[in-house]
């Protein structure tokens, strides 16, 4: 997508879906107004479907500590 304000409105878009459908409406958009999906906008659609996913099945973000490193392992069923 060459021109940034295109490309950022598209990403946007897909960023900002609440549902996997919205998710891959926004994607065949991008591709439909500018041809095949650069690897970012594909990465955006599994991350945004992740996002998705892990709500679905009540995983939230939890706020870093302060001065300290936490990690949390979870698997997000099939």
């Amino acid at each position: 997508i060459p021109e940034l304000p295109q490309r950022l409105e598209g990403y946007q878009h897909l960023a900002l879906a609440r549902t996997q459908k919205e998710a891959e409406r926004a994607f065949a958009v991008l591709v439909e107004r500018n041809g095949e999906a650069p690897a970012e906008a594909n990465s955006l659609l599994k991350v945004t479907n992740l996002r998705i996913r892990c709500r679905e099945l009540g995983i939230g973000q939890q706020p870093a500590s302060s001065g300290s490193a936490r990690s949390t392992a979870f698997s997000c069923g099939d």
